[in-house]
């Protein structure tokens, strides 16, 4: 524990400037933005607020179109290239269902359909952080979309 919380704040520092780098890779926007859009192709729903994690991200492909987005296929292509993601709830992880987050937040069928949760740890480097953009484009090529 103490290991842990050792340099905690510059830690903390430089773990949300790689979230950072991850949400200013993409052409996205922010979810509370994404309703006032006709479409999107990625929307980040944890940005920054006074209330965030710096060390997780929830992005969502949004597809409106058939076929839509599966975030389950997302998390299988990023897993079989070795980035581990999730597509529920941290405290929700052995469910299909969306995260209960995600319903609460009114986040509607696309958004649901395509939300993966990313998170950043102590040991995570700039180098893992572009392998993980690199393989998410090529994910999202694979659901056809571009980003």
């Amino acid at each position: 524990m103490r290991a842990c919380m050792l340099d905690r704040k510059a830690k903390n520092a430089r773990i949300w400037g790689l979230k950072r780098y991850i949400m200013e890779s993409f052409d996205a926007v922010q979810y509370t933005k994404y309703n006032e859009l006709s479409r999107a192709r990625l929307c980040y729903l944890s940005g920054p607020t006074q209330y965030y994690l710096e060390n997780t991200l929830l992005l969502a492909i949004v597809k409106r179109t058939e076929p839509y987005v599966c975030n389950t296929k997302i998390k299988e292509y990023l897993e079989a290239r070795g980035i581990v993601v999730s597509v529920g709830s941290a405290c929700n992880t052995a469910s299909a269902k969306a995260s209960h987050v995600l319903y609460a937040m009114g986040a509607d069928q696309y958004i649901r359909k395509g939300a993966i949760r990313v998170s950043l740890g102590d040991f995570t480097t700039l180098s893992d952080v572009k392998k993980f953009i690199e393989v998410f484009r090529e994910a999202a090529a694979a659901q056809g979309v571009k980003l």
